[in-house]
């Protein structure tokens, strides 16, 4: 799909389709994922079999390495993979595949992934701008398209649902599960991606329950933390600054070769923060300084610590006394509350209005 240019909030949005369709009536459904993976089928079949509420018998794919695997190195036969059959033993299904490079066997859908794409790419004509302010109203524009291709094809899928045997889909889940250890510096390594936890979770074996977007992160049956997948294999996409400063607080020294630095740069003021520190001071001091104020910002908010920061003078070093001074300046203080004393009357009122009404009834 990323030859459509598709933008989320004016970013380019790299995306695939999964597309799924009925082989008689021809009906479609769509969803939106990141990769070619097991996950995305997994979230693509709960979401097509839970709107018809219907299964097939069924359920045909290529040799994609999300479905089937080589038998021996070198060799071209390949067999099914294990999370593939386990995911089709969940809805019932039964797997087949077509043959190497006869793409031809599985027409329906190979002729049904060009339709679709030119009908999406006339409607961003139709609507002259390709960026969406949100992924769901980019999921809601992919949706009124497939509901308006398949109305053509509802007295055929009537035909079909009568085949077909009745499914729950809500009773299989959309997310794929690991256990994880969480490191001393607070991070744990997810298919090959790194996120940072809350530092109580320091030696604990967490849950991660990861959707197509998203890594939930759970301790105990209660959800601890919740980040986005986005980002490339081990960059610091994953880390928030909030779970990780506290360690490097204590161990000032490691910030200058620390593997992920950028994550503790949260936006550009910080980072033109952190160059003024170099110039104003030696780079240890100034590493110990920044980690200082951006361990404020995680207690504190990162708006209240830069508001403090724009109002000091840039025409003299920074210190730390000089911020504590005015963060303590800005203080809210509160006046007195008048002691209120109640009066056991208006108690008596009330109960007296209370036994009346019950009377009454």
């Amino acid at each position: 799909m990323n030859r459509l240019e598709i933008r989320i909030s004016g970013e380019f949005f790299p995306h695939k389709l999964c597309h799924s369709v009925l082989t008689y009536s021809n009906w479609e459904g769509v969803s939106l994922c990141r990769t070619e993976s097991l996950l995305s089928l997994r979230c693509q079949l709960k979401k097509f079999i839970g709107e018809l509420g219907k299964i097939p018998r069924y359920h045909r794919t290529d040799h994609s390495s999300t479905a089937t695997h080589a038998l021996r190195r070198g060799l071209s036969a390949r067999d099914f993979n294990a999370g593939y059959l386990d995911l089709m033993s969940a809805f019932g299904m039964t797997p087949t595949v077509i043959e190497r490079a006869k793409p031809q066997e599985n027409g329906d859908i190979e002729s049904a992934n060009g339709h679709i794409k030119r009908r999406i790419d006339q409607e961003l004509r139709l609507r002259g701008d390709r960026d969406f302010g949100t992924r769901a109203e980019y999921e809601a524009f992919l949706g009124e398209i497939v509901r308006k291709t398949n109305l053509s094809r509802r007295e055929r899928l009537e035909e079909e649902l009568r085949t077909m045997r009745p499914c729950d889909a809500a009773r299989i889940s959309g997310y794929e599960e690991i256990t994880a250890r969480v490191t001393r510096n607070g991070i744990i390594r997810v298919r090959g991606r790194v996120y940072s936890v809350p530092s109580r979770l320091v030696g604990e074996t967490i849950l991660a329950r990861l959707t197509e977007d998203t890594v939930e992160v759970w301790c105990g049956g209660i959800l601890q933390t919740r980040r986005d997948r986005n980002g490339a294999d081990d960059g610091p996409e994953g880390l928030d600054y909030r779970d990780i400063i506290g360690n490097l607080v204590k161990k000032p020294g490691a910030f200058r070769n620390y593997r992920y630095r950028e994550a503790l740069f949260p936006n550009a003021a910080f980072t033109a923060f952190y160059e003024r520190l170099r110039r104003e001071h030696p780079e240890d001091r100034a590493d110990r300084i920044y980690l200082a104020v951006l361990n404020r910002a995680a207690c504190e908010g990162e708006e209240n610590i830069l508001a403090a920061l724009e109002l000091l003078e840039n025409d003299t070093p920074f210190s730390l006394g000089a911020l504590e001074d005015l963060l303590a300046s800005r203080t809210q203080t509160y006046p007195d509350l008048e002691d209120y004393r109640p009066d056991p009357g208006e108690y008596d009122i009330l109960v007296d209005a209370a036994c009346f009404c019950e009377a009454q009834a």
